[in-house]
């Protein structure tokens, strides 16, 4: 999604600190990937990204939508007010504008009464996942739950934008032709999934650069565990 205007808003304090705090936790966590093989760390490491990886994609996808904006005031801004704020969607040919609409309202509707229970629950959650202190070695069910209760809160706050956006207007759905040529060159019946190599040049051509890359990756293969579980698992299997 991109705005086709750049209204000014203001950036919270708290805002900015906790974007930075989860930055340098993100960079910290990465460090692990170094790690040697078989070491503790290096384990914890592979765990976490697995479980990361099973975490659903409407997720991740709803976490990276930007926080409504806040006035000088620091009261939520309506949509509505900004006439000419459009945010562009785009899509292939083959999906018609009505289709997103309806996904984006159903994601919406699903979205929001999910991530609020499961942040109460999370946080919730949080005295008794500090009682692992007690035992030797990193607190993984604290650090887990800090994330949990980090990533249904930015999905909550993401589905809130989505939501204020596609009610007041504001979403508009455009076919796009780079779109479409990455699925004419996509031969679904040899190749399964879209192959690495198109979903990299996509990703690092049109949505800014590779910071992309992880999730579109999560989104793979979740795809292809779906594809596996719909009755087909020999041929999923063949073309993951």
């Amino acid at each position: 999604m991109a705005p086709t205007t750049a209204p000014s808003t203001t950036d919270p304090f708290l805002h900015r600190l906790l974007r930075n705090g989860v930055a340098k936790a993100v960079s910290q966590w990465d460090r692990l990937a170094v790690k040697p093989e078989g070491s503790v760390m290096k384990r914890v490491y592979v765990a976490g990204n697995n479980l990361m990886d099973r975490i659903p994609a409407e997720e991740w996808f709803l976490k990276v939508v930007p926080q409504r904006p806040r006035d000088a005031d620091g009261r939520v801004v309506d949509f509505r007010e900004w006439k000419d704020f459009k945010v562009v969607v785009s899509h292939p040919t083959i999906l018609h504008s009505t289709q997103l609409h309806t996904s984006l309202t159903t994601l919406t509707a699903t979205a929001l009464p999910f991530h609020r229970k499961r942040l109460t629950l999370s946080v919730l959650l949080l005295p008794f996942s500090t009682l692992f202190m007690i035992v030797p070695g990193p607190n993984i069910p604290l650090f887990w739950n800090l994330f949990r209760v980090y990533s249904h809160w930015r999905a909550l706050e993401g589905a809130k934008t989505l939501h204020a956006l596609h009610s007041s207007g504001a979403i508009v759905c455009v076919p796009d032709p780079v779109i479409d040529e990455c699925l004419l060159a996509w031969d679904e019946e040899k190749e399964g999934l879209i192959p690495d190599a198109v979903v990299k040049a996509f990703v690092e051509r049109e949505m800014g650069g590779p910071h992309l890359e992880r999730e579109v990756e999560r989104v793979r293969k979740q795809a292809d565990r779906r594809r596996k579980r719909e009755g087909n698992p020999a041929d999923g299997a063949t073309r993951s």
